[in-house]
């Protein structure tokens, strides 16, 4: 695999998502869930040559990939090192090699052009720049190339934002882009027939436990610099939970998740 340089921040996103590389597949329903929708929108190309899943994770993807474009070279990328070892145990008994670079999405090692299409599930919600993201996707994208993305949109744990505010003032939820920034930025590049479709997903917890658990277990801790910092009192973590399970209803705590799936092709 080959290693990419980080910055400091990517160093402990991919620290975060290294670590729950054992946990991931056992909590990640809602990212299988979205990932199947995703998956449902590629056509079957036995022409495509090569495609890149980017932020591939634990390769949940990767044998629906080679099935749909069965003659393509998958190329799997992840910040994370372990996700990309995981995956690769995981896809021994599959009858393929796994192909996974381990770099940063926002400094892609391939040269132009180098791609039919780009599949990425959940995972450029931790990119800083999507000016530059957008821009490396266009670079190693061929002409009409197409990219298939999710990702979160700003409505994401609502939730959970709403009951932090009643506790403190630190960011504690990650913050997602709407969708007309996402456009802006995808349309600076020169994208073209671009898709943008939301969707909303209601996931049910019992308790504000089991979704700290989750979130924990799937290295989807808060990575905004405006946290707070040093540990949360227990105070501050009862009067939350508190906060948090008011919204109960006979199934359960809703928690709200805001998925945008994008499309565009290149010039």
């Amino acid at each position: 695999m080959r290693q990419a340089e980080f910055t400091i921040e990517k160093k402990r996103i991919a620290q975060s998502f290294s670590q729950a590389a054992r946990t991931y597949d056992s909590h990640a329903a809602l990212q299988r869930k979205v990932a199947d929708t995703l998956l449902a929108k590629l056509s079957s190309n036995p022409s495509v040559q090569r495609v890149l899943d980017l932020g591939s994770g634990t390769g949940y993807c990767t044998k629906a990939l080679h099935a749909c474009y069965p003659n393509a070279e998958i190329i799997s990328l992840d910040i994370a090192e372990a996700m990309l070892l995981f995956a690769a145990n995981r896809h021994q008994t599959d009858g393929f090699k796994e192909k996974a670079i381990c770099a940063d999405a926002e400094a892609l090692p391939f040269i132009d052009n180098s791609f039919d299409v780009v599949f990425s599930n959940l995972s450029i919600q931790w990119c800083q720049n999507y000016s530059v993201l957008f821009s490396e996707l266009n670079r190693i994208l061929m002409p009409r190339g197409i990219f298939y993305i999710s990702t979160f949109g700003p409505d994401t744990l609502q939730e959970l934002s709403r009951a932090w505010q009643q506790v403190d003032s630190y960011v504690h939820v990650n913050h997602f882009q709407p969708a007309l920034f996402l456009k802006h930025q995808i349309d600076k590049q020169n994208f073209h027939a671009l898709q943008i479709e939301p969707e909303s997903i209601c996931m049910y917890y019992q308790n504000f436990e089991m979704l700290a658990r989750e979130l924990k277990s799937l290295g989807a801790n808060n990575k905004n610099s405006g946290q707070g910092k040093g540990l949360n009192g227990r105070k501050k973590i009862l009067k939350l939970k508190q906060a948090f399970e008011l919204n109960a209803d006979q199934k359960g705590i809703p928690v709200t998740y805001q998925i945008y799936y994008l499309q565009a092709q290149g010039l």
